[in-house]
């Protein structure tokens, strides 16, 4: 399990860190726009006061946004599997069974209700005796 949790930590981290810095393409009005990276277009404080410039402006950092938080939600499943991968011992849990031992005594025998029957702290015993509400 930990080669493999490394492995995802490692591919969760890569990818989330490939598409912040990936470049983002879009269309806007049939013109071919290179919006950049993602976390750099985020950074940035653009404005235009021509109304096409400020629509790509605003079409790019929308595209990067989504992108951004698909890179936070993809680095975080991958991490945290990974990091879960990597802590485990690759042994499934197991389910301990604790038993109530009852003290040495008489006690209503299981086999017959009208008899009680010595019980040793371990098991029953072959030591009878009649109820005494019987």
């Amino acid at each position: 399990m930990k080669p493999a949790g490394a492995i995802l930590l490692t591919l969760g981290l890569l990818l989330g860190i490939g598409l912040l810095l990936w470049p983002t393409h879009l269309s806007v009005l049939g013109t071919d726009v290179d919006c950049g990276a993602p976390i750099f277009r985020m950074l940035s404080d653009d404005h235009s006061d021509e109304a096409f410039q400020q629509e790509v402006i605003d079409q790019c950092r929308s595209q990067s946004t989504q992108r951004i938080i698909i890179a936070i939600v993809t680095g975080v499943i991958a991490v945290g599997a990974g990091a879960i991968m990597l802590t485990s011992n690759g042994k499934p849990a197991q389910i301990v069974y604790t038993s109530f031992q009852y003290a040495p005594g008489w006690y209503p025998d299981p086999q017959a209700p009208e008899a009680l029957r010595w019980w040793d702290g371990q098991r029953w015993t072959g030591h009878t005796a009649p109820r005494p509400d019987a």
